[in-house]
């Protein structure tokens, strides 16, 4: 039995603009329902429906239900096609997910260089795991050129961003590069993602944000503390939900019934 690869499930959701984009969305959300309900049956119809009409959150759960077999018949090309169709139109997780089907050569043969070309366009997007495996890439000199200052630099941008494991791997390559390298690579990565640094300082507050971008928000961060939430999609299913309860039980915070003070509180006390 082989393992299974991490890969990013779904993230931002795009605005209705038309008809069909709003009944493509509307079949995304269904999907997304039955999902975390695991009714792998209906999500699948579902996904299918919204994927067909370009939906790249419903087209990169259909390639995470092909990969993984939920469903529909185990199909690694049928996932490499679908995270393709998506990595395509731009979406970050859609474009980490086929870096890492090139990497182990599912459903199609392994390729470095491809890999490195699709976790680049993700990582230069801001997604962390991307961030991690693009520094990784430069760490051990596959598909580019070894490259320890890169290999920081990446590092460095996963570690503002929140990513899990950054900062050891940060930490380790520190220890064979010199002080100017390690401001050289900081100050590219300043220059490169100059808002998260004032996250990781706290030193701003809160953006103003829609309930659904506020809920994926929360599902982030309770994420990256180790809750598990389901899909990451800006949807308050019951597994976020019981995420967001443990969170208070566990920082002993008595929510206030109201689910937009709940979520915002929860971001201002997880760091």
């Amino acid at each position: 039995m082989t393992a299974k690869v991490k890969l990013w499930p779904t993230a931002l959701i795009c605005v209705a603009l038309s008809a069909d984009t709003f009944a493509s969305k509307a079949d995304y959300d269904l999907g997304v329902e039955a999902f975390n309900n695991e009714d792998y049956s209906a999500a699948f119809e579902l996904f299918s429906q919204s994927a067909e009409k370009g939906t790249v959150e419903a087209q990169t759960y259909l390639g995470l239900m092909y990969l993984n077999g939920s469903g529909v018949r185990q199909d690694d090309a049928e996932a490499l096609k679908w995270f393709r169709a998506a990595a395509e139109q731009g979406y970050a997780g859609a474009q980490y997910n086929l870096g890492t089907m090139y990497a182990h050569g599912k459903g199609i043969p392994q390729d470095d260089w491809e890999t490195v070309r699709w976790y680049r366009k993700a990582a230069e997007q801001g997604l962390g795991f991307a961030q991690v495996k693009l520094g990784l890439m430069y760490r051990d000199g596959k598909g580019v050129p070894k490259d320890a200052v890169q290999a920081y630099r990446w590092f460095h941008l996963a570690e503002i961003n929140g990513e899990e494991g950054a900062g050891d791997y940060k930490e380790d390559i520190a220890a064979i590069l010199t002080e100017d390298q390690i401001e050289e690579a900081e100050q590219d990565s300043r220059a490169e993602n100059p808002q998260d640094t004032a996250v990781v300082e706290k030193a701003q507050e809160l953006e103003p944000l829609d309930e659904r971008s506020l809920v994926e928000r929360a599902q982030q961060e309770l994420a990256r503390l180790g809750y598990e939430v389901g899909p990451i999609d800006g949807v308050m299913g019951k597994r976020t939900l019981e995420a967001l309860n443990q969170f208070h039980r566990d920082r002993q915070i008595s929510p206030k019934g109201d689910l937009t003070e709940d979520l915002r509180r929860l971001l201002e006390n997880a760091r």
